[in-house]
């Protein structure tokens, strides 16, 4: 036979209110017992099976588990700039993995053609940057590059041009601590023809 609530009655400004005292079903049946120290709350984890039905965790029903955290894998380059011919200006915000420490970004020119007049050509400008802010301070810049090639920026706190050896079009560094974010200015200027352009595209490998 079924357990009624449990009532009592409370005195409130003179009037007689009802008021149910906590308790919960025991599973056998429908028994209820009062909720308290010697019968406290039955404690379950609940997970979905694939019929999508909610069963009590168990031994045989286990919670499922997967790592968690950023989407960005650590010693795997991340194209920011696909591949392509460009006539045009682009760019783009990437936001750092709490781990990084810093970042390599690399533009790679494949092939370019057209005509360029003086302060012409391939620009790439990077520099951190807090969400929604307009820099730390200091950016990374290379101008009129008009040849195959790559062009480097490296952002590491600790680094000096002592420490770098390289034979790219163009190596920058610097030693400022990163923010939030990356912002990658892809700067084109010059004249094209059909068919001419730059075959280009921009990679980043975070460091920690």
């Amino acid at each position: 036979m079924a357990d009624f609530p449990r009532i009592k009655w409370l005195n409130v400004d003179g009037q007689q209110v009802p008021f149910t005292e906590p308790q919960h079903f025991t599973g056998n049946g429908d028994e209820t017992v009062r909720t308290g120290h010697d019968n406290p709350l039955p404690v379950a984890n609940y997970t979905q099976d694939e019929n999508g039905i909610w069963l009590p965790v168990s031994k045989d029903n286990p919670v499922p588990t997967q790592v968690t955290g950023s989407n960005v894998e650590f010693g795997k380059t991340e194209n920011v700039f696909e591949r392509k011919i460009r006539t045009e200006s682009e760019g783009s915000r990437v936001t750092k993995p709490k781990w990084a420490k810093g970042c390599l970004i690399e533009l790679v020119i494949h092939g370019i053609t057209g005509s360029f007049g003086t302060d012409e050509g391939v620009e790439m400008t990077t520099f951190s940057r807090f969400k929604g802010g307009i820099g730390t301070g200091t950016r990374l810049r290379s101008v009129d590059v008009t040849k195959t090639g790559t062009i480097q920026h490296l952002w590491f706190t600790g680094v000096s041009l002592d420490d770098a050896e390289s034979s790219n079009i163009d190596f920058k560094l610097t030693n400022y601590p990163m923010a939030e974010e990356v912002a990658i200015g892809f700067t084109i200027i010059g004249n094209f023809e059909s068919g001419e352009g730059i075959d280009s595209e921009i990679n980043l490998f975070w460091m920690r």
